[in-house]
């Protein structure tokens, strides 16, 4: 994402936009802003090209539609943190300890970081792992 952003911007003029929220109070103070060059949305290519996923904190972000769609675009066509591989048979969730089949909406939307990859079911409950009530894998 660093080198896919640094040839989106370096040598160009870029502009910043802000919305409500200016900075991220998680664990570091930092600056939020929407990179622009041109009419390019520098944040959305990253987001479409799967190398983020969406941040969105409320629906009133000016510009959540757009990141949103990205994302969805991301994950359609399983690019960079999307990707599944062949050998993956279902994708647990940290979070919730439960596993599902790749399709289900619930591996679809989970967070890369919450993702344990599994090539049995047998591997997933080995690890305490449920399967999902809507998928049953």
């Amino acid at each position: 994402a660093a080198a896919f952003t640094r040839r989106m911007v370096e040598g160009k003029r870029v502009r910043l936009e802000y919305d409500a929220e200016r900075w991220d109070k998680m664990k570091r103070p930092r600056l939020l802003a929407y990179v622009f060059v041109g009419a390019l949305l520098v944040n959305e290519e990253i987001v479409r090209g799967g190398m983020a996923w969406k941040d969105i904190r409320s629906s009133d972000m000016k510009y959540a539609g757009r990141i949103i769609a990205a994302e969805t675009v991301a994950k359609q066509a399983g690019i960079g943190v999307w990707q599944i591989p062949a050998n993956v048979k279902f994708i647990g969730n940290k979070d919730s300890k439960k596993f599902h089949k790749p399709d289900c909406k619930y591996a679809i939307g989970m967070q890369p970081k919450n993702r344990v990859a599994f090539d049995a079911r047998d591997a997933a409950k080995d690890h305490r792992y449920q399967p999902c009530e809507i998928c049953k894998p």
